[in-house]
């Protein structure tokens, strides 16, 4: 049976220790072209703007620095440093079903690059076991399913400590 955020989450913060920043300069010997570094908490990737725009309506009530991208080409692309601005994230939600490049394909790419850092949690309406596991052999650390409340978030957040220790009511 797949891990699924709800039966893994627990209301203390996670400890994984982050690796040191990486500079502009440390970037660029990797990856030449670019030329700015952005940092925002979380990257929302989904093909779905309706569900875009939840996830990132609940991320700035909880005051939390967010973007988004429409599928997994994106996402790696601005995660790998592949165009002129690399964006650094502390956590990816990422939906498993998308054009282009899914979940899985993305997943995958950003765990192989030395600029990626973050977690991956995967995003889908799709709960069965076998699909979850896959999405966890292929880079995810945990899953959660649609339709995802604003308290899911909210836990996720407080585990990867993205948002300072508090009571959960």
């Amino acid at each position: 049976m797949g891990l699924k955020i709800e039966d893994s989450i627990s209301r203390t913060k996670l400890e994984s220790p982050q690796p040191p920043p990486l500079s502009l300069a440390d970037v660029r010997e990797i990856a030449p072209n670019v030329r700015r570094i952005d940092v925002v908490d979380v990257v929302v990737v989904d093909d779905c703007p309706v569900n875009r725009r939840l996830l990132l309506r609940i991320l700035k009530q909880l005051g939390v620095s967010c973007e988004s991208c429409e599928n997994g080409k994106q996402v790696v692309e601005i995660l790998t440093g592949l165009h002129e601005r690399l964006v650094r994230c502390q956590l990816v939600l990422m939906d498993k079903e998308m054009p282009v490049m899914d979940g899985y394909a993305a997943a995958t790419a950003l765990r192989a690059s030395p600029l990626f850092r973050g977690h991956i949690i995967g995003v889908t309406g799709n709960a069965l076991d076998t699909q979850i596991s896959e999405f966890l052999k292929n880079g995810v650390e945990a899953v959660i399913t649609k339709p995802v409340k604003s308290k899911q978030i909210e836990m996720l957040l407080l585990r990867y400590g993205i948002l300072p220790e508090r009571t959960i009511e």
